[in-house]
């Protein structure tokens, strides 16, 4: 093996590498050097060292000799730290534009080491470092927390994983980036126009202030998953008959639809802002809603996993 292919093998990932949703650190992937810390450790040791010479120290040799191999010690424990650890993409937590996305990573220890003082950076400079630690054949999450930029889906990004257990005087990292994303709705228009008079039935003629057919209680039926849950007959729940929801009269036949070609003559964006807008007033006032995009379309219901599916179509169009 010629030198320039044994170097090759320890070169640093490119930056537009793309791992999939599970990653192993093995020995090719870390990373290690001196910290600050590190450096002026070794000049210390050093003028030790010239002093233990020109004055012919017998306690200065045993010193400096002993703190040295204490340093050398720590290069392994660093770099074992990372080796071997295992990394899982898990669930995202999405958020309108300008507010905060929250990525959830899972670290195995795979071994009986465990992994203590692990460093988590990501890309983004408005994002803290996470530090966890991880028991030996143990498992913990990290939750890495990143500024949502703009509206569409936000991938992940870099993500630096690193240690300086034990001493601090050497730093082991391990630059990764997962093909993980995590939806970015877009901000509700600051004082949109009134909702669209529209009714899944007629095509026309309902408003969202309308509270018609929520005071006549007309039966029960089995609850649905999204269902809100002050609809939710808590007395049947004390009888143990099971989760049932509470209809009412008109509940089921006047629903309002948010179609994108109400809003001929704006912008997209302008257009998705409104939508927004709209599916959250729908959702507060407990309203049965659909949404229409270009190529997409989502049947009127009501909760939260509804406005979510809602405010997930608007993040992806386009």
């Amino acid at each position: 093996m010629s030198l320039i292919t044994w170097l090759k093998q320890f070169q640093v990932p490119r930056r537009n590498r793309v791992d999939g949703g599970e990653l192993t650190l093995h020995y090719r992937r870390i990373y290690i050097l001196p910290t600050g810390n590190g450096v002026s450790f070794g000049v210390v040791l050093l003028v030790m060292l010239i002093g233990s010479m020109n004055y012919n120290l017998s306690l200065g040799y045993l010193l400096t000799f002993l703190l040295g191999g204490m340093a050398t010690a720590s290069i392994l424990h660093t770099f074992r730290n990372l080796l071997g650890l295992r990394l899982r993409t898990g669930r995202t937590s999405p958020d309108f534009a300008g507010g905060t996305l929250e990525y959830t990573l899972l670290l195995e220890s795979g071994d009986e080491r465990g992994r203590w003082a692990i460093e988590l950076t990501p890309e983004d400079r408005d994002s803290a470092p996470t530090i966890i630690d991880v028991g030996a054949h143990g498992s913990n999450e990290a939750v890495l927390s990143v500024a949502a930029h703009r509206r569409g889906m936000q991938p992940l990004g870099k993500v630096t994983v690193s240690t300086r257990y034990p001493l601090g005087l050497f730093r082991a990292w391990s630059p990764i980036e997962f093909a993980q994303t995590c939806p970015v709705w877009p901000r509700p228009a600051m004082g949109a126009m009134s909702a669209p008079m529209t009714t899944s039935t007629e095509g026309g003629g309902m408003s969202l202030d309308s509270n018609a057919g929520h005071e006549d209680f007309s039966g029960l039926r089995q609850y649905h998953s999204g269902d809100s849950l002050r609809h939710v007959a808590w007395k049947a729940v004390a009888r143990e008959q099971g989760l049932l929801t509470k209809q009412f009269t008109g509940q089921g036949d006047e629903s309002v639809w948010f179609d994108w070609a109400q809003l001929d003559g704006l912008g997209a964006e302008e257009r998705l802002a409104i939508l927004s807008r709209w599916i959250i007033d729908a959702d507060r006032a407990d309203r049965e809603y659909g949404l229409r995009l270009p190529g997409a379309e989502i049947p009127p219901n009501v909760g939260s996993a509804h406005r979510v599916a809602c405010l997930n179509a608007l993040a992806r169009y386009g």
